[in-house]
């Protein structure tokens, strides 16, 4: 937690450091802020042309566009690796764009832990398998991801 730093800015300073460990995220453009205690804020980030959620996939398509999995799976490896845990990481947060690449959002609530890769691995997985559930995912997708994470 940045104590004083407002959310838009602290997540704007997260995208640029995972984007600069080879993180596929949202190139962070500007932020901005309206007020002090109470406050508003906003991040701007790069458009994704034609980006849509893995959750909003599934409803087109049981089926999953190329090797989606395996590539969410290879960024989820280097955010531990990085010693990086993205509490809210569920198929909602990670997109598709139009060439079907890959890429994590939703950085507010991440942080950097000293926990060892091999808890962070299952707590990413864990996530992962509630929210596969909870979206009404096909249980391949939770498989593939189990399978692919700190391997």
């Amino acid at each position: 937690i940045n104590i004083g730093i407002p959310r838009s800015q602290a997540e704007f300073m997260r995208l640029q450091y995972v984007r600069q460990i080879g993180v596929n995220a949202p190139e962070p453009v500007a932020f901005a802020t309206k007020g002090r205690l109470f406050y508003h804020a906003w991040l701007v980030t790069k458009e994704l042309p034609g980006a849509r959620s893995l959750a909003s996939v599934a409803t087109e398509t049981s089926k999953l566009p190329g090797d989606a999995i395996t590539r969410t799976a290879a960024q989820i490896n280097r955010l531990i690796h990085y010693g990086i845990l993205h509490v809210d990481l569920h198929p909602g947060n990670v997109l598709l764009d139009a060439e079907n690449r890959v890429y994590i959002i939703d950085f507010d609530k991440a942080r950097i832990t000293s926990a060892p890769a091999e808890r962070l691995a299952r707590r990413y997985c864990r996530r992962w398998h509630k929210a596969v559930v909870k979206y009404g995912l096909p249980e391949e997708w939770d498989k593939a991801l189990q399978k692919g994470v700190g391997g």
